[in-house]
């Protein structure tokens, strides 16, 4: 096969490739680095014109998480037999004990794409787990997720990246249900920081009977995917945590969506209103009204400034506002904290269950 120049290197057959990884590794030029790997990282891409910010974002999560890293590129390029391959030894920036990890690019015409997982299977390092990052519209009949799914520990998904972030999840749902292990999504994981806030504000022992006098919560997320996915996912994190029957689907206007819920003959609503506006966080309000022995609102919202949030408690005449820090997740970081879960995490999977529910035809 000719060899072809891409963007990582000359492309070569796959029959190559473990060779072309030992000449990478003599040529890394890090004295004392160490190969580690702690799993293998499948991820399916939509084209070439994303590969460089997927490397870059990879490039953050070795230290953390060492991996094999094999990205599938359709590439119509690629010359016969319409698959081939190109490797890099990746370094992070040099430190006391620098890691490197292998990258392998699969690149894929589309007249043999369902038939790339014959190409990965011997590039996979035995005896550790498989991760397969899904970044491609989620399709249950794709021929090549249905095989990669087969060979996967662990599915991971964004559906901040659709158009249609309902569409995502709801498909996500069907898929995990009968998904061996488990499955992530980032869009929950950017949550991380909220789901700490919001339990924070109930920890004090005299404000949890309000948990259960929740009657509206309003959630204000950007009009963007990203903040359509974080407001659903987190209506089904209060919703399956505080056990929340759904009513109906939702009511929507422009910009509004409500939510219909109850518990033990008590009506709950949640209203999600998105706005225009661009911020670190996909949501920027959340607001809970609570009945107990007196009423009661919870408030957090973002601040000017980067990883402050602020949090106003008004329970009967008592108002109390103060600042805290915290720190909302970029797209690398939300990667990271789904990485972490190499199995169920049961949270999540009842979050993804009401949602399911609600965006049930």
């Amino acid at each position: 096969m000719t060899k072809v120049k891409k963007l990582e290197g000359e492309l070569i057959p796959l029959s190559e490739v473990e060779a072309a990884l030992h000449d990478a590794w003599l040529s890394a030029g890090l004295p004392g680095a160490a190969r580690a790997c702690t799993r293998n990282l499948v991820s399916a891409l939509t084209g070439p014109d994303v590969l460089e910010p997927v490397l870059d974002l990879l490039s953050q999560m070795v230290e953390q998480h060492p991996s094999r890293m094999i990205l599938i590129v359709p590439d119509e390029g690629t010359p016969e037999p319409g698959m081939a391959a190109s490797v890099k030894v990746a370094c992070p920036s040099p430190l006391v004990r620098p890691f490197c990890c292998e990258q392998i690019i699969l690149h894929v015409r589309r007249d043999v794409w369902q038939h790339a997982h014959s190409g990965i299977l011997p590039l996979l390092l035995p005896e550790l787990p498989v991760n397969l990052w899904w970044q491609r519209p989620l399709d249950r009949e794709d021929p090549l997720f249905v095989r990669l799914r087969d060979l996967a520990d662990n599915l991971l998904v964004d559906s901040a990246l659709s158009q249609v972030p309902e569409e995502t999840i709801f498909t996500l749902s069907e898929v995990q249900e009968g998904f061996l292990w488990g499955a992530m999504d980032l869009s929950w994981a950017r949550l991380t920081p909220w789901r700490e806030l919001i339990a924070q504000m109930f920890d004090p022992m005299d404000r949890r009977p309000y948990l259960w006098g929740i009657d509206h919560v309003i959630v204000t997320a950007v009009s963007a995917a990203v903040g359509t996915a974080a407001a659903l996912y987190l209506t089904g994190w209060l919703a399956g945590r505080l056990g929340w029957t759904p009513q109906n689907r939702w009511r929507t206007g422009a910009r509004t969506r409500e939510l219909h819920f109850s518990r033990d003959g008590k009506a709950i609503t949640v209203t999600i209103n998105r706005a225009r506006m661009e911020t670190v966080s996909p949501l920027a309000r959340v607001r809970v009204h609570a009945r107990s022995t007196m009423t009661a609102e919870f408030v957090i919202e973002l601040r000017d400034e980067p990883d402050l949030a602020r949090i106003t408690t008004e329970v009967g005449n008592t108002h109390v506002r103060q600042t805290v820090s915290t720190h909302w997740l970029n797209r690398a970081e939300a990667f990271g904290e789904a990485l972490r879960f190499n199995g169920h995490d049961r949270i999540f999977e009842e979050s993804l269950g009401v949602v399911r529910r609600l965006l049930a035809p």
